[in-house]
């Protein structure tokens, strides 16, 4: 189809959408609600980021100061309205940006190429201290807002903070508080560390696979980071974060495990505890993983997923397979709830040779 055709096809349709009473009509609060937010806020008052309930009370303040009746319900209506038309971005927290195209400049500040970052001045790093990241938010004075576009980065999964009081941010070469994770490197090995010494209990072990019919969708990288983002607060705080692997743990119950995107093929997640208890910790990620992958194909035509145990025995000696290529004879009981391994079978750390502690040592991770 020629280039012009299909402009005037595009032309015709919009005439017609126009025509449709239902779709053009816009409230008039909406429209004042905009306007307020455009002319007033961005401009007069140059700030980007509010809490939603600070937002509506600055708006219903302006709207009684102007004499102009406009109810609560109405303004709230307008933001729906408005963050619909890319005029505001309504966060889940409860936060509110009014200026999305400023917005973008500042994520860019975080996770641009490399060749836009050396423009900015900016040293494309994983791993960058809390003062690094206000200094990439210059053109934000309030630190109020520079606080609450750091809390809203890590709200996206653009970057997540560390844990101070742990020191988590010394297993990193940059000593930073915060980790930028799309510029994290991969690792190649998922091998869960066994840290046991002789004589100590016997550990259990368990784990799960998720594919999808179509090869690729279920590992890419979009998805994992959400999954990330799901299981953060339960991340292991004595493990590295890779950009396709993360140890999550459960101190209660005395149980740890990975969660590893296999090159796109499959999200493979193995744990190991000190008894049964272990099943809780894997129960648990089974349940966001698939909650994760669901939402992602929802809109996939003919996407089916498969969950897929992984043989227990396998894993205590660092291989990983399912229950249906293990040679080994498994009861129903150890496929779900594990099973145990008395002597200690994994002597390596987490992270591979190669891509992990190489990057380590030379200071680029």
């Amino acid at each position: 189809m020629m280039i012009e055709e299909l402009q005037r096809k595009v032309y015709l349709l919009g005439q017609e959408i126009c025509k449709d009473e239902v779709i053009v009509r816009v409230p008039q609060s909406y429209l004042k609600v905009k306007k307020y937010i455009v002319e007033k806020l961005r401009l007069d008052m140059d700030q980007m980021l509010f809490t939603r309930n600070e937002l509506l009370q600055k708006t219903c303040d302006h709207f009684i100061k102007a004499k102009v009746s406009l109810k609560e319900d109405e303004v709230e209506g307008a933001f729906e309205h408005l963050h619909n038309g890319g005029v505001v971005i309504v966060l889940g927290s409860g936060k509110v940006c009014v200026d999305p195209q400023r917005f973008a400049k500042v994520i860019a500040r975080f996770i641009g190429p490399e060749k836009h970052m050396e423009t900015l001045g900016v040293c494309q790093s994983a791993n960058i201290t809390i003062k690094e990241a206000y200094e990439r938010l210059g053109d934000i004075d309030d630190m109020k807002e520079k606080v609450m576009m750091i809390e809203i980065l890590e709200e996206m999964g653009v970057c997540y903070v560390l844990d101070t009081r742990a020191e988590e941010s010394k297993l990193y070469s940059g000593h930073g508080e915060i980790l930028i994770l799309s510029l994290l490197p991969k690792t190649d090995l998922v091998l869960i560390p066994d840290e046991r010494k002789d004589g100590d209990k016997d550990e259990w072990y368990c784990g799960f696979m998720m594919k999808s019919e179509s090869e690729g969708m279920i590992g890419e990288v979009e998805m994992f980071q959400e999954i990330m983002q799901k299981v953060w607060k339960i991340r292991s705080r004595r493990h590295r974060v890779f950009v396709n692997c993360i140890v999550v743990e459960d101190k209660e119950n005395d149980s740890v495990g990975t969660i590893f995107n296999d090159d796109g093929k499959s999200i493979k997640s193995m744990f190991k505890g000190t008894d049964k208890k272990v099943k809780i910790l894997k129960d648990t990620i089974k349940e966001l993983v698939v909650s994760v992958i669901e939402s992602k194909l929802a809109d996939e035509k003919n996407q089916g997923m498969e969950l897929i145990m992984m043989c227990p025995r396998s894993i205590s000696m660092g291989c990983f397979v399912s229950v249906v290529e293990t040679p080994f004879k498994l009861s129903q009981e150890e496929i779900e709830s594990g099973m145990s391994s008395i002597k200690p079978m994994i002597k390596n750390k987490l992270w591979g040779p190669v891509k992990g502690d190489q990057l380590y040592q030379e200071g680029k991770f």
